[in-house]
């Protein structure tokens, strides 16, 4: 996976958001149940990134 390997190496720290604790219990989960080594930052930017390119013509009613 290119994501995986690009997110690895981002240095920038973009904006801020707040998880509900679902979520991050959920990307914990992730993360302990794959062999990827990525913090939850750069895991949380693969997911949304995956999810937006797989439902992007869905997505595209919300944009305006």
């Amino acid at each position: 996976m290119a994501a995986l390997e690009e997110s690895k190496n981002v240095s920038e720290h973009g904006e801020c958001v707040c998880l509900l604790k679902e979520v991050k219990h959920e990307i914990e989960r992730v993360k302990s149940k794959s062999n990827v080594s990525l913090n939850n930052r750069q895991l949380v930017n693969v997911i949304i990134l995956a999810f937006i390119k797989e439902h992007n013509d869905g997505l595209e009613h919300i944009r305006s």
